[in-house]
């Protein structure tokens, strides 16, 4: 451990915190592309499949939005598959009466992906990327 004199204690803090803060990000960074690409691919397993088109059609994207200390990916179905998420995953009523039971592959995705993120994230702060 380095002796540090009381003038320098303030940038001595300072650079530390500067390093934590870079970690910490490139941490979210990797938790965040896993964390995506994991549940592409397990709502790709997981949607129902008629002809297949829907569960091929999930993806993920960067957001739009550039701040500093942000970054963000969104998982979404493409079109003109998109509009049959709410269907699915809910149940709907049938043109003749009656209901088409829910299938549900998008919650349990969500919940696995909060999981996950949670601790890669927390893993790889405590392993500094």
């Amino acid at each position: 451990m380095a002796k540090i004199k009381i003038d320098g204690l303030a940038s001595a803090i300072e650079e530390v915190l500067r390093d934590y803060s870079h970690v910490t990000q490139e941490a979210m960074r990797h938790a965040v592309d896993d964390t995506a690409r994991d549940t592409v691919e397990r709502l790709r397993e997981t949607s129902p499949k008629q002809t297949g088109d829907y569960a091929k059609s999930w993806a993920e994207k960067e957001t739009g939005k550039k701040r500093a200390g942000s970054y963000q990916k969104v998982i979404y179905n493409k079109a003109p598959n998109y509009r049959l998420t709410h269907l699915l995953e809910k149940g709907h009523a049938k043109v003749n009466g009656g209901r088409v039971p829910a299938q549900p592959h998008i919650a349990p995705a969500e919940e696995a992906a909060i999981e996950q993120f949670e601790r890669e994230l927390r893993d790889g702060i405590s392993k500094g990327v």
